[in-house]
């Protein structure tokens, strides 16, 4: 008997694959049932925790006998759930301010023992619920953050108004307040916009806020010292902080009038001896002993750029900007980057305070070498010079070094670079006549024959460190005519300027410092090409490379007699 023929393979294969098809859209539809019952029920769950919790809270709020209940809504805090713990969190913090306005938070007179014990156990829960609260600054959802911070500055307001001491004045919850400012600076997942609003909603808002502030960054550098592996998280926090402020105090600010939680008595403002936290004296010596204590730090050093970009701000609001002086004049002696934003600072303080810094200009005059007009500071330096160099009663000498060092950087400078360069020498050039002679020197026919023949030394000495030594006065500018030939085309055309007469006032130098290749690529681009002037694309093409000999004066014949050296180095 013959055996029966079996299926084709493709058959079945097409069989299993819609048999694994249709299994798939049941398991798919079996996932998305169980998916929306664990949604109803957590929402559920979540629902009958919130009718829970706001039913404890108005049980503590009634009588003492709810009081336990804090210890339940406490464990609500510790929920995985975002919403269980944001109930939790609003309800026990109504509860605690309830209290605090009926007095259960306050010390009784006449109070009997279990009074007492009452009293002492409820602050207690309420200092739990507060570190509760401060754990959660760092919970990593920025919803919860932003919820939490602001419950905690409810808290500060509550405490200053309702727990006063007996006989304070102008009293501010100066405890809790730090307790927020270290949750906040040791917060490893502190989302920006939470710090930003924080900022911006009370620290620049408030003037005790921000006295408080500054007293709990000065207290907690203390105790950041004595823990080393916090401080990098310490340092980057507060200083990120304080470098967003825009509010600070300074010498023209009027009475503090902004206030979050003070109420200060009506006497407190004529009285001959108001509280610190009231008075603009005291709030500029904290700002500025806070801050001189973070500049100590070990792990400061990253974010001295930062401080230097906002050093003329954080000085004005000092009382004695003279004590920034040590840690600007070393920062400016290291050199480099970083020395030119100290500049801003220095020259703050020279104009402000008289600050005698006699190697101000020979310093200055080792900032200008190749690799400063690399970089990103280089508008920055040059509208500071620019500053440094206005007045006409500097010596010609120092004048004349300053023009010759631009002048020979501008031989290897970016054009970008090269095209601020040239409108600040003209300027330097048309506010100090004596340099004039660097552009055109009358000399006798021997000594231009002499120099034919022999060559021309230029006596300006490129090692010299100080600008009143480097006999710049004595030579000219060569490299700036060499500028003349440059092969981008708007810095040949510039360069022309200073072959001109010189009947210009000055140029502003604002309308070249933001240059960079990409914004002189877009003004090419951007440049229509007529068929009449069409671009120059080459000019004459030479037959080799290195000439056999130097060509004869007026003519284009070898002459022969001297031989091109580089042929002898060519030959392998």
């Amino acid at each position: 008997m013959a055996p029966k023929p079996s299926k084709p393979r493709a058959e079945i294969a097409g069989k299993l694959s819609t048999d694994r098809r249709e299994r798939s859209k049941k398991v798919a539809v079996l996932k998305k049932k169980r998916t929306e019952l664990v949604e109803k029920t957590s929402e559920l769950q979540s629902k009958q925790a919130a009718e829970e919790i706001e039913g404890l809270e108005k049980e503590i709020v009634a009588s003492p006998r709810g009081y336990n209940h804090v210890v339940k809504l406490l464990e609500y805090l510790k929920s995985p759930e975002k919403a269980t713990i944001s109930a939790a969190a609003t309800s026990l913090c109504r509860a605690f301010i309830k209290l605090m306005a009926k007095g259960e938070l306050s010390k009784k007179k006449g109070a009997t023992d279990a009074e007492v014990q009452i009293l002492g156990w409820l602050r207690g829960q309420y200092k739990v619920f507060v570190g509760e609260l401060c754990g959660l600054v760092d919970y990593k959802d920025g919803g919860v953050q932003e919820e939490v911070l602001w419950l905690l500055m409810r808290l500060v307001k509550a405490e200053s108004e309702h727990l006063t001491p007996p006989g304070g004045e102008a009293y501010f919850a100066h405890n809790l307040f730090q307790k927020i400012v270290e949750a906040l600076v040791y917060a490893e997942n502190l989302e920006d916009y939470v710090r930003i609003q924080f900022t911006e909603e009370y620290l620049d808002a408030y003037d005790d806020v921000r006295y408080s502030f500054f007293a709990a960054i000065k207290a907690l550098t203390q105790t950041a010292l004595k823990t080393p592996p916090t401080l990098p998280q310490f340092t980057k926090t507060t200083i990120t902080l304080i470098l967003s402020l825009h509010n600070l105090p300074t010498s023209t600010t009027p009475p503090f009038t902004s206030f979050f939680a003070l109420a200060p008595a009506s006497s407190s403002t004529t009285s001959t001896n108001p509280r610190a936290i009231l008075t603009l004296t005291a709030h500029r010596k904290l700002l500025q002993t806070t801050f001189l204590h973070l500049l100590r730090l070990p792990t400061i050093t990253p974010y001295i750029p930062s401080i230097l970009h906002n050093i003329t701000t954080l000085a004005s609001a000092f009382p004695n900007p003279e004590t920034l002086m040590d840690f600007l004049t070393d920062t400016y002696s290291t050199g480099g980057p970083t020395a030119l934003l100290a500049l801003s600072g220095l020259f703050y303080l020279i104009k402000t305070k008289n600050l005698d810094y006699p190697n101000f200009y020979q310093n200055l005059y080792a900032l200008l070498d190749r690799n400063l007009l690399h970089l990103k500071y280089r508008s920055r330096f040059f509208r500071l010079l620019e500053e440094f160099l206005s007045s006409k009663y500097l010596p010609a000498a120092l004048i004349a070094s300053f023009i010759k060092r631009l002048a020979r950087l501008a031989l290897s400078a970016p054009p970008a670079a090269v095209v601020v360069i040239v409108p600040f020498v003209y300027n330097l050039l048309k506010a100090h006549s004596a340099c004039w002679f660097m552009l055109h020197r009358e000399d006798t026919a021997e000594e231009l024959d002499r120099w034919r023949k022999e060559g021309v030394v230029d006596p300006f000495d490129a090692e010299e460190e100080d600008p009143l030594e480097t006999a710049a006065i004595d030579s000219c500018l060569w490299e700036l005519e060499m500028l003349r030939g440059h092969w981008q085309p708007n810095v040949a055309t510039l360069a022309r300027i200073l072959g001109e007469q010189f009947t210009k006032a000055g140029y502003g130098l604002e309308d070249f410092l933001d240059h960079s290749y990409g914004s002189m690529f877009a003004a090419e681009m951007k440049k229509d090409v007529s068929s009449e002037r069409p671009p120059v694309v080459e000019f004459e093409v030479p037959k080799r490379i290195f000439p056999e000999g130097e060509r004869e004066e007026g003519n284009g014949n070898l002459s022969g007699v001297a031989l091109n050296p580089l042929l002898s180095l060519w030959e392998f």
